[in-house]
């Protein structure tokens, strides 16, 4: 029996941003979309988001089971600190500097050039707030070359590649904040990003630009902010009120790390996957 997990809501979010334009492709995605559900003995949602749009396709609600991506906590309480980040370690802020981080994907979808806006907008406010940017994807010289023109690259702005799985934690330890970026569009707002749960799990501050179902999160628990997609001197001013203010800081990783802990844990999520693989071959 197939159990056939929802990481995204497909084909609608390749259709939303325009990848997928032909008629015919349209068609042909929608019937592997139907192929896939009508085939599957359970369907695991990433968000309950997820969920409602896989039971606007006809299939049975009490046959989904929300399980979100993990923050993996055990990993954040065992950091090593002796580890070396290699050149992230030249970027990484002096004790009385503040580190916003961002990793993961440079895509169409991921609003990374925000983050350079709001650098731009801070470097003649707050000059100790420094900025590290690693990942890859088809925007990555776009926006090295927006943050060279916005003078804030090597200077506030440091954009490298990608860190191994294992060393991720550790940047992570060291960050103010932790960012989670996309472009406006109600699609995405479903999406369960890795570094939204990493940021919980490192009892961090998550800085989102999106609406749905995290932002709702964050601001239920206090453990994040939203700053406006389309106002990046806003979303500067709130940036640089908050990383200021060590109190509110604390306050919000703290709600963060007890977020991941009550509901994303490894062992508060397993169980209930555990639990739909085996009621498939029961």
């Amino acid at each position: 029996p197939m159990v056939f997990e929802v990481r995204d809501l497909w084909p609608e979010l390749p259709i939303a941003v325009g990848a997928l334009q032909s008629s015919f492709a349209k068609l042909l995605a929608f019937y592997l979309e139907k192929l896939a559900y009508k085939n599957s003995k359970k369907i695991i949602a990433l968000s309950n988001g997820m969920k409602e749009g896989i039971i606007k396709k006809g299939y049975p609600a009490n046959q989904i089971s929300v399980i979100t991506n993990l923050s993996n906590t055990s990993v954040y309480d065992k950091i090593d600190k002796t580890m070396n980040l290699g050149i992230i370690d030249n970027y990484v802020p002096k004790p009385l500097d503040k580190l916003v981080i961002y990793t993961g994907a440079f895509g169409h979808v991921n609003d990374v050039k925000y983050l350079i806006n709001i650098a731009a907008v801070l470097k003649n406010i707050n000059s100790k707030i420094k900025f590290i940017i690693a990942g890859e994807g088809v925007e990555k010289l776009n926006i090295f070359s927006m943050a060279k023109k916005l003078g804030v690259l090597d200077s506030s702005v440091f954009i490298t590649d990608p860190l191994e799985k294992s060393k991720i934690p550790l940047l992570y330890s060291k960050a103010s904040v932790v960012s989670s970026l996309f472009i406006n569009l109600e699609e995405l707002w479903n999406n369960s990003a890795n570094k939204f749960f990493d940021g919980l799990a490192a009892g961090k501050p998550i800085m989102i630009n999106y609406s749905g179902w995290q932002r709702l999160l964050l601001e239920k628990y206090n453990a994040g902010f939203y700053v406006p997609f389309d106002d990046h001197i806003k979303g500067a001013e709130i940036l640089n009120k908050i990383v200021n203010n060590d109190e509110l800081n604390k306050n919000m990783g703290d709600s963060a790390k007890k977020l991941a802990d009550k509901y994303f844990a490894i062992d508060v999520q397993y169980p209930k996957f555990e639990k739909i693989l085996k009621s498939v071959i029961e």
